[in-house]
C-alpha cells in the first residue's frame, strides 16, 4: 500500500514540477513586448496559466493530505500556494533585464488560481453526484 501511495504522490507532484520549470524558463528567457499591444491579453494568459497551476497543486495537496484534511483546507492551501508562486514569478521577472513585474499580473495569477481550484472542485463534485 505504501508503494502505491508513493507512486500516486509522485504522479501528482510531477506535473507541478514540470509546470514550475516551464514557468521559470519562459519567465526568464522570452520577451513579450508584442503582448503590450494586445490590451489585457497577457492578464488572460496569466489567469489561465495559474488556473491550471491551481488545479495541479490541488491534486498534489489532496494526495499528500489524504483524508486527514478537510477539502476546504486543501482548497485554501492550494490557492495560497499557487498565489505565492505567482508572486514569486513576478518577483523573478523584476530581476530579468527585459521583463518587468506588474501587480496586475499578480492579481491575475491569484484570481486564476482561485478560479481553477473552485472550478475543479465544482466539476469533481458534480461528477460524484451522478
Amino acid at each position: 500500500m505504501a508503494v502505491f501511495r508513493q507512486k500516486s504522490v509522485l504522479a501528482a507532484c510531477l506535473p507541478v514540477v514540470v509546470f514550475g520549470i516551464g514557468l521559470t524558463v519562459q519567465s526568464a528567457c522570452f520577451e513579450y513586448a508584442w503582448l503590450t499591444h494586445m490590451g489585457y491579453l497577457d492578464k488572460v494568459l496569466h489567469f489561465a496559466a495559474f488556473a491550471l497551476l491551481g488545479i495541479l497543486i490541488l491534486r498534489l495537496v489532496r494526495r499528500l493530505a489524504g483524508r486527514r484534511w478537510r477539502m476546504a483546507l486543501v482548497a485554501v492551501v492550494s490557492m495560497a500556494a499557487a498565489a505565492l508562486l505567482g508572486i514569486a514569478d513576478e518577483a523573478h521577472q523584476y530581476f530579468v533585464p527585459f521583463r518587468h513585474a506588474d501587480w496586475l499580473d499578480v492579481a491575475a495569477n491569484a484570481a486564476g488560481a482561485v478560479f481553477g481550484v473552485i472550478l475543479y472542485l465544482c466539476l469533481t463534485q458534480a461528477q460524484q453526484c451522478r
